[in-house]
């Protein structure tokens, strides 16, 4: 029997309630007052008009409306069944529920749910479409009890969400890969940075070594006053350029975090800044981080470096306090860094913070590991800048912060 044979159409249904309404018993009626007899009449038609409007909204809905028992039967499903799931309504009726989902264990779940809370809300289930293809569906229901309160039965709402669910698969599976293209970008920005800093070690550093031995050796052993005052002014030159080399080599790869480990790397960095700026910089240090994998090692440090520079740079602050805490994992969740950096300064301008390349390193780093990114201006306390990497696999929901 096809589906326009299962169900009277509008019109059908409105001269079937108009026939019933005019065949009425005129002796169930006989005795009452005119005006209750029109009001009855108003309330009979009114009555048959939803029902119509009713019918009508089922026939054309697109999300299926359904009904099944306390035995888990489907005694209803709205004739959208058929666009959605390829089954007729005849094909539907009377059948276990179960037998349409994917995976009966995720209805037994979001039933006992269902039995405890009273209602759901779309609630995320897969099915099976009639030609076998996987269906992703939300699901809206409630209890029906009867006039003891007790259950006989649920009814709900069932959407297709199957588009919105690839497209979020599509988008994650996008992120994963542009998350893989930044950290072998970074991996080569480290390879290149590491190879530079070590030719600009042994050559530079060679080169500056001869001067300073030659222009001391000269100023220590000649009788000539003005030929003595420029070797040591070479000497004072080369060692000035010995300390530039130092920071340069530092900024590039710092020689520490590859032999000591992230933990020194970071004392001696806060170290420099104090000592050559005149920050006040403050390391805290909760837990063992050296451990890390060298990406995530790196990736610290150079979050922390760049913090440091904006606090100097941008902020003018004179006191950045840096705090690190190594989360173990705990209720499924895996293990993760929490990085902190706290400055005094006067803040960052909107601008600085939506487009300037230091942020945008430092939050693109975050997230090629997977991580949470976040930056606080607080003008009466400077910037407070946050992030969470996972150590351990697996990403770092939004919920934290």
């Amino acid at each position: 029997m096809g589906q326009d044979s299962n169900r009277l159409t509008a019109n059908e249904q409105h001269r079937r309630a108009e026939a019933k309404l005019a065949g009425m018993s005129e002796s169930s009626t006989a005795n009452l007052p005119a005006e209750a007899l029109a009001l009855i009449h108003e309330l009979r038609t009114h009555q048959i008009e939803l029902s119509v409007q009713n019918s009508a909204l089922f026939e054309h809905m697109i999300d299926i409306y359904y009904k099944v028992d306390m035995d888990e039967r489907i005694v209803y499903a709205s004739p959208s069944c058929l666009a959605q799931t390829g089954y007729r309504q005849e094909e539907i009726i009377g059948r276990p529920a179960q037998e349409f989902y994917a995976d009966p264990t995720q209805r037994q779940a979001m039933l006992s749910v269902l039995l405890e809370q009273g209602q759901v809300s779309d609630y995320e289930l897969e099915m099976i479409h009639k030609d076998g293809t996987p269906i992703f569906a939300s699901v809206t229901a409630h209890i029906l009890t009867d006039q003891d309160k007790r259950p006989v039965g649920m009814e709900g709402i069932l959407r297709n969400i199957t588009q919105r669910k690839q497209a979020e698969q599509t988008r994650d599976a996008l992120v994963q890969e542009n998350r893989g293209l930044m950290r072998q970008v970074m991996q080569v920005q480290e390879d290149e940075r590491r190879m530079l800093a070590r030719d600009l070690h042994d050559e530079l550093g060679q080169l500056l070594t001869s001067i300073d031995a030659r222009a001391e050796y000269i100023a220590r052993h000649t009788d000539n006053d003005d030929l003595r005052d420029v070797a040591e002014e070479i000497v004072r030159d080369t060692r000035a350029s010995f300390d530039a080399s130092h920071a340069v080599l530092l900024r590039l790869r710092p020689a520490t975090l590859d032999t000591l480990g992230l933990d020194a790397a970071l004392t001696e960095l806060c170290g420099q800044w104090q000592q050559q700026v005149g920050i006040d910089c403050i390391l805290r240090i909760d837990g063992e981080i050296d451990h890390l994998s060298e990406m995530h090692a790196i990736a610290i440090y150079r979050l922390v470096q760049e913090g440091l520079t904006n606090a100097h740079r941008h902020a003018k602050a004179k006191r950045v306090e840096v705090v690190l805490r190594n989360v173990p994992p705990h209720a499924g969740r895996a293990g993760q860094v929490q990085i902190e950096i706290n400055d005094n300064g006067k803040g960052l301008h909107v601008q600085t913070v939506a487009t300037g390349m230091g942020v945008i390193g430092m939050r693109e780093r975050v997230h090629a590991l997977g991580g949470t990114f976040l930056l606080t201006h607080v003008p009466t306390d400077g910037v407070r800048i946050e992030a969470m990497l996972p150590i351990d696999g697996g990403e770092v929901s939004d919920d934290w912060l």
